[in-house]
């Protein structure tokens, strides 16, 4: 029996160029968000995350949401959503209680980004956009869905 991630890798493998999401004014097809996928879980995993410590997905309703389980799914690591209308004490709470080590976000839901570094600077210490080492080895990874 297949997995849902084996479903569509087999799927984007034989219909790559076929629309898979349409949103708003973008088209997905399938391969490339096999590839924006398999993109994610490697930086997932150069990270560390597979079986263990939830990954937290703090993301709107949108695609890369779905490219970011699937990516989870890819390095079998639990996803954790997280809404964007959290606010930073609901977030902090959340990181703490799941021990998550990686929080992926856009830089769309960063406005309010100061404010959620500073309320999980020993949480989830913000590393910026390099990707760098952070305290504790906590990471907050910001729009690692390019196209």
């Amino acid at each position: 029996m297949l997995t849902l991630g084996q479903m569509l890798e087999t799927t984007a493998a034989w219909f790559p160029d076929k629309p898979f999401i349409l949103f708003e004014n973008d088209i997905i097809t399938y391969g490339g968000f096999n590839r924006r996928a398999a993109r994610l879980a490697g930086l997932l995993a150069s990270l560390g995350a597979g079986p263990g410590p939830p990954v937290g997905l703090y993301l709107p309703s949108c695609p890369d949401l779905a490219i970011g389980y699937h990516a989870c799914q890819k390095v079998g690591a639990v996803a954790v959503p997280i809404s964007p209308a959290y606010r930073p004490q609901e977030l902090e709470r959340l990181a703490a209680r799941t021990r998550m080590p990686v929080l992926i976000c856009r830089r769309a839901s960063l406005p309010i980004g100061q404010t959620i570094a500073e309320a999980l600077r020993n949480v989830l210490p913000m590393i910026g956009l390099s990707l760098m080492q952070g305290d504790g080895g906590r990471r907050i990874i910001s729009s690692p869905f390019e196209r």
